[in-house]
């Protein structure tokens, strides 16, 4: 289980951590760290930078396996004031990085915990060289000026090709939903001045779009439900099959993703509102999505407009299983039963469901397959999903 990224360094937090009771890639551990010592300071900055690209943890003061091991002393915590961290940090990263620092006393031992935010830019690039003498006396050089450092399973390396793909997907994501929120603006500015409404949901029907951004999407429907008016909800539904087929055929997954995003915010809004006329109308829009997929003309090539079939499908199903948990939670088993039993349409004899039907394709797809922290495959996804039948 990964650790949970949210810019908390409470008490409870440390807890939470120390019970992973292993590295990932979002939690590093180390037994101690001693800020007077350039040594410590240089590979704490290393650490923090690679941290900076998906975000993360640092625990200090605990061993690999999150035991706190009491070796930090009551000294080299007292260091660790988040003013005196970042103006120590400022000589290698750029200091307006998203920082947090709690330092705590767990049965007479110091842990500090670390919270590393994403950086806005999309990665820290080092602003000089990162050096000090081993035990030896001879300089090591940890990093460069202009290196970039990500975090590689439970180790800091030197970011890859792999890695810039991934930046640039998250640099588009942010400012995507940066354009979602001025979209947002200008709707409700279209609206108050055509009249005296002041909300999205006051507005016409057209207002409710999955592009407006999550928290004024779902506070827009939440209000056109309690006041009755599911007009809006009706037609973006009857529209969102649609969309997204054409945003599968013309490649776009990123704005895909957010229209299932809108979807499953929708359905989890039906289940938590009790709404079982919506629950089916929504689940049957991911159904006739996940269909188009793996209709006669794609089964056999296994893609559309250059998306991975697989891949679509994985992503309906991701969301699906979030929701069932819901469903489960709240012992919602009718809810769960309709979630469960969508069946694919173009293989109705082979597979019971569209969750093993999508557990079978991921899996052949690769992208169910786990590997250690040097890249090797320990394990595949189809012993989770069974033992599919040949198509």
């Amino acid at each position: 289980m990964a650790a949970v990224v949210e810019p908390r360094v409470s008490r409870e937090k440390l807890e939470e951590l120390l019970s992973l009771g292993a590295e990932h890639a979002s939690l590093d551990f180390k037994e101690t760290c001693n800020l007077n010592a350039t040594s410590d300071r240089v590979e704490l900055a290393k650490d923090i930078g690679a941290m900076q690209f998906d975000g993360g943890f640092i625990v200090i003061g605990a061993d690999s396996s999150g035991v706190l091991t009491g070796r930090l002393t009551a000294a080299e915590a007292g260091a660790f004031d988040e003013a005196n961290l970042r103006n120590i940090l400022g000589k290698w990263i750029d200091p307006a990085l998203d920082l947090l620092v709690g330092i705590h006393e767990v049965d007479g031992k110091w842990a500090i915990v670390i919270y590393v935010g994403p950086s806005p830019a999309g990665a820290s690039v080092y602003t000089v060289d990162g050096q000090y003498q081993d035990a030896g006396g001879k300089p090591k050089t940890v990093f460069r000026q202009g290196d970039v450092f990500v975090r590689d399973g439970s180790k800091a390396t030197r970011w890859q090709q792999a890695d810039v793909t991934r930046f640039r997907a998250r640099i588009r994501e942010v400012e995507k939903e940066k354009w979602r929120q001025e979209f947002t603006a200008d709707i409700e500015a279209v609206i108050r001045s055509a009249s005296a409404a002041t909300s999205i949901a006051a507005g016409p029907a057209s207002a409710l779009t999955w592009q407006l951004d999550e928290a004024t999407f779902e506070q827009s429907v939440v209000e056109q439900l309690r006041h009755g008016d599911d007009i809006p909800l009706k037609l973006l539904l009857d529209s969102a099959s649609a969309t997204a087929t054409e945003l599968i055929l013309a490649g776009d997954s990123e704005e895909l993703g957010t229209l299932l995003d809108r979807l499953a915010c929708l359905l989890a809004l039906a289940v938590r509102l009790e709404l079982p006329q919506w629950i089916e109308r929504v689940a049957g829009v991911l159904g006739s999505i996940y269909d188009f997929t793996v209709d006669e003309s794609t089964a056999q090539q296994r893609s559309v407009g250059g998306v991975e079939a697989a891949r679509v499908e994985l992503a309906i199903i991701e969301r699906i299983m979030a929701l069932g948990a819901l469903a489960v939670r709240r012992s919602d088993c009718s809810t769960l039963r309709t979630l469960v039993i969508q069946q694919v349409a173009t293989f109705p004899e082979i597979y019971t469901n569209w969750i093993r039907h999508a557990s079978v394709a991921a899996a052949r797809a690769g992208y169910l397959d786990e590997v250690d922290d040097q890249g090797a495959q320990v394990g595949s996804g189809a012993a989770v999903s069974g033992h599919g039948p040949d198509r």
